[in-house]
């Protein structure tokens, strides 16, 4: 893959990924299983970055004249070469021991915007989950366009017919409903099926 631009609303595997590559992943990114390095090019996600080959063994890739940029960490325990390359995460930067990342830097502790960049969060229509694994609504602000239709503790299961029975599946589903300003939604409360349909503004209002 070379002088291409890739974005996903969820997670990224990519193998041979050469000059002029951008990834963009609301989600995790992995690049994996190449004998081949992945060079000066940029990788963003939201959730973690790792190198991984797969096989246990490490045949020589190599992240060479690369920017990794990741919300959650960036781990690489099987093939740490990360030459001249620039790593800026959340959480922790983890290479291999005994190697580190040469004549380049690396950051913990970064927030994207440092960088600008923003990437849709529920939060920004006035939902909260309770964790990742499910997608039982934890708080519905009163000023959402959703609080008349859902509440806390509902279970989501659906919105537009979209699988949405996880924290990110949902996320997805609601960032792809606010495009099309509605949301149509399956959901459990107290054991019974319910649906509700939910008419979304154009713009959302600016958070603060």
């Amino acid at each position: 893959m070379a002088q291409a631009l890739v974005v996903c609303g969820g997670d990224i595997e990519a193998a041979d990924v050469y000059a002029g590559t951008i990834l963009v992943a609301d989600g995790d990114v992995t690049l994996t299983d190449s004998t081949h390095s992945n060079t000066t090019s940029l990788v963003i996600a939201t959730g973690n970055i790792k190198t991984d080959l797969g096989r246990g063994v490490d045949s020589g890739l190599r992240v060479t004249g690369c920017g990794l940029v990741a919300g959650g960490s960036i781990t690489s325990p099987a093939a740490s070469h990360t030459e001249n390359s620039h790593l800026y995460a959340g959480k922790k930067v983890a290479l291999k021991k005994g190697e580190q990342s040469k004549f380049g830097t690396h950051r913990e502790g970064f927030d994207f915007r440092d960088l600008g960049l923003k990437f849709f969060r529920l939060s920004e229509v006035g939902l909260e989950t309770t964790a990742a694994d499910e997608t039982e609504l934890k708080s519905v602000d009163a000023k959402s366009p959703f609080a008349l239709a859902l509440h806390r503790g509902d279970l989501i299961a659906e919105v537009n017919g979209r699988k949405a029975s996880t924290a990110a599946e949902f996320q997805r589903a609601i960032r792809a409903a606010v495009v099309v300003e509605y949301a149509a939604v399956t959901l459990k409360r107290d054991g019974k099926e319910l649906k509700r349909l939910v008419y979304l503004p154009a713009t959302l209002p600016a958070k603060k």
